[in-house]
């Protein structure tokens, strides 16, 4: 399986100008035989979006923009997108929409919902509550959404989530193999070893890889760590890119 992870640098509320860069990866990826391409958390508008999203019609046009960029990809691609998605009862989620063949084929809502820090998503969004397995290249695929990898270990809110489901525990469980965890994650000293540190009990609990795309921004309130890291059961399966050297 020949994955692709697009480390992009989205405006926050400016959808035309994401979905460019997103268009551009996908056609990228394809030209390159990835079989996947994964792009940031919410990359199609930005986080943290904040109040763009109760302004009306906002996520209905990430929504689009999403359906568009899809149907354009190159038809064997898997494309994994980031965008805020209404639910069928009228509920915001922090989700992933996947298209492949021009179509969409699956979409998965964020389960652990960070509120501490420079994070309000409760505020915004109603979680997930079931786990989203995906076939792409004859390879089962999980799908998670950074706070279900990290689970608030590295922020000390763990306490947090011990009363809801593991969501990475419930992807191993329906057959996933490899996981990708597209993220927003804010830049701190230390974070990609941190995030080495906290795939490994991943690893040798579930026995699947990880796959991490991460934006490349600054905002008022974060400065995102800006990396990508795939993870595999043995070393020779790591590749890692350099982090941001400085804070913004």
């Amino acid at each position: 399986m020949r994955l692709a992870l697009a480390q992009l640098n989205p405006t926050i509320g400016d959808i035309p100008a994401n979905a460019a860069r997103i268009a551009d990866a996908a056609a990228k990826a394809g030209n390159e035989g990835a079989d996947l391409l994964a792009v940031p958390e919410l990359a199609i508008c930005g986080y943290p979006p904040k109040d763009l999203l109760i302004h009306d019609g906002f996520v209905r046009a990430c929504v689009a923009a999403c359906d568009k960029v899809g149907a354009a990809a190159p038809p064997a691609l898997t494309l994994v997108i980031g965008t805020p998605l209404l639910d069928e009862h009228g509920g915001l989620r922090n989700a992933l929409l996947v298209y492949r063949g021009g179509a969409r084929i699956a979409a998965y809502s964020k389960r652990l919902l960070p509120t501490y820090d420079v994070f309000d998503e409760d505020r915004y969004f109603e979680p997930g509550d079931a786990p989203v397995v995906i076939d792409a290249a004859n390879v089962r695929v999980g799908l998670a959404i950074c706070e279900d990898l990290w689970k608030g270990e590295d922020a000390g809110f763990s306490s947090h989530y011990r009363s809801v489901p593991d969501p990475v525990a419930e992807l191993a469980a329906g057959g996933a193999r490899v996981l990708v965890v597209p993220s927003a994650s804010p830049f701190v000293l230390g974070k990609g070893d941190a995030t080495a540190t906290s795939s490994r009990p991943t690893r040798s609990v579930t026995g699947c890889g990880s796959r991490r795309s991460t934006r490349l921004a600054a905002t008022t309130t974060s400065c995102s760590t800006g990396t990508r890291r795939c993870t595999g059961r043995t070393r020779r399966c790591t590749r890692r890119r350099r982090g941001l050297r400085s804070m913004c």
